[in-house]
């Protein structure tokens, strides 16, 4: 989820039911926080995850390149865990974007030897790869 630069931007996360989600993902609302509050408050008291906050990229920058912050992300984040999936929270409907996250599923399963699930969701949560998560 991009969110505007906090201390916790770029970093991946353990989060639990116990995890304080201002100090996690800042005190404004965001798509990101209500999402992980539901998902704890759903899951109940065993509740765990990882979340990995991006800073909004700058598209206007030289060497831009569409997608490559959360790929990025995904790709570190193999080194502090390991996940059965990974939701996208921000709004895209660019096929690219659902095709980068298929490449990288198949990527990780081929690197790590491990099942691996995409959802990319817009801010309200709804499903973008319009046929369910990518498996």
């Amino acid at each position: 989820m991009w969110v505007t630069a906090t201390l916790t931007s770029g970093k991946t996360q353990s989060l639990n039911t116990g995890s304080d989600l201002d100090k996690a993902l800042g005190d404004k609302d965001s798509p990101l926080k209500n999402m992980v509050a539901a998902a704890a408050n759903n899951a109940g008291q065993n509740w765990f995850a990882y979340v990995h906050v991006l800073a909004e990229p700058d598209k206007e920058a030289e060497g831009y390149k569409p997608d490559e912050d959360w790929m990025n992300a995904v790709k570190m984040a193999q080194s502090v865990a390991s996940v059965e999936g990974v939701f996208l929270v921000f709004d895209t409907d660019e096929v690219a974007t659902i095709n980068r996250a298929t490449e990288m599923r198949i990527t990780l399963q081929a690197n790590y030897g491990r099942f691996i699930w995409f959802w990319p969701c817009d801010r309200a949560g709804r499903n973008r790869a319009k046929h369910g998560p990518i498996m």
